[in-house]
This record gives structure tokens, C-alpha cells and sequence, in this order.
């Protein structure tokens, strides 16, 4: 994925990440802070200078506190299928993957357009019921999120607010 960014133009970019490392349990936390290091080298190497917003992962009920993997029960509903004693050894709950993502982003003070964004600013813990299966929003959730995003990102002193300017002027796609 980052390879892929890295080598296609662009005048902002945003990349969510953490649910599916969760849903898959596919990393540990000594293992996913270089990770992410490394994707926004690669990335980087591409795009040296442009506004890169990270977005944390939205409210998981099932793994807010608990690790993956996720499993779906009879309803189709997601649930948590990892041991709460894993997190002792390393796994991986979404408070994890955000906290991480903070950490990782706060600790490269010499990258001024790179942007942290919690995605549950996007769709809040009180509107997790709007994740049908408890994992994935609905429409209308998707739709509020898409709206929230605009505004933070592309608003008035959003991190994306000038790249959204800088493509206008070159007649690309705009946010509005």
C-alpha cells in the first residue's frame, strides 16, 4: 500500500489504519510502531512534502479494550476472539493502534505536513451504533464521517486546507 502511494501524484493524502491489523491480529505492538515508521518513509519518498493525515481507526466496540482476532457471532455481529491477558504480551486493542499512531506521529517533529487524526472525531463512540455489524458504519454514518472529514481536513486551517488549494488552482478535483 505504501509503495503504491508513494508512486501515484498527489496533493494530500490520508491513510486510515489500524482496524484491520486488529481484525487479523497481525502485528504486536513491538512490531506495528516501526511498521507505521516505515510506511511513512515510503511514503515519503514519493512525497516529501506533502500533507499526509494519519486516521486512527473508528469505535469497535468488540476491540476498543480487547485484541483481535474478530470473529463474527451467529447475529453476524463483530466480537472480539483474542484473550484480554495477550495485551500483557504485546497484542493489539484499538486504544493500542490510536495511542501508537499519536506516539509515532508526535515523535517526527521534523515532518511539519504530517497530521494525526483519531477517527473517532469522524464517527464518535455515541454513534457507534450506526456500525450494523459492529464493525462497519452504515450509510448514513458513512455519510456524516465523509462530512466531518471535508470539514476538518479541508476547512479553514484543516491540514489538507492548502493541497485543496493548490489543486483547485491547478484544475483538480476540489473538496466542495
Amino acid at each position: 500500500m505504501a509503495r503504491t502511494i508513494r508512486d501515484q501524484p498527489a496533493d494530500a493524502l490520508s491513510v486510515e489504519i489500524g482496524i484491520n491489523v486488529i481484525n487479523g491480529d497481525l502485528m504486536r505492538r513491538r512490531m506495528f510502531e516501526p511498521v507505521l515508521h516505515g510506511v511513512i518513509d515510503t511514503i515519503r519518498e514519493g512525497h516529501p512534502g506533502t500533507p499526509l493525515l494519519l486516521i486512527g481507526p473508528i469505535p469497535c466496540p468488540a476491540h476498543e479494550h480487547l485484541p483481535g482476532p474478530t470473529v463474527l457471532d451467529e447475529s453476524g455481529r463483530a466480537q472480539s476472539a483474542g484473550e484480554p491477558n495477550e495485551l500483557a504480551r504485546g497484542a493489539l486493542n484499538l486504544a493500542g493502534v490510536r495511542e501508537t499512531i499519536a506516539r509515532v506521529c508526535a515523535s517526527r517533529t521534523d515532518d511539519a505536513a504530517l497530521f494525526f487524526l483519531d477517527g473517532r472525531v469522524l464517527l464518535p463512540d455515541a454513534e457507534a451504533g450506526d456500525l450494523d455489524d459492529g464493525l462497519h458504519p452504515n450509510a448514513a454514518a458513512y455519510e456524516r464521517m465523509g462530512t466531518r472529514f471535508a470539514t476538518y481536513a479541508f476547512g479553514e486551517g484543516g491540514p489538507l486546507a492548502a493541497a485543496d488549494t493548490r489543486a483547485t488552482a491547478a484544475g483538480g478535483i476540489t473538496s466542495g
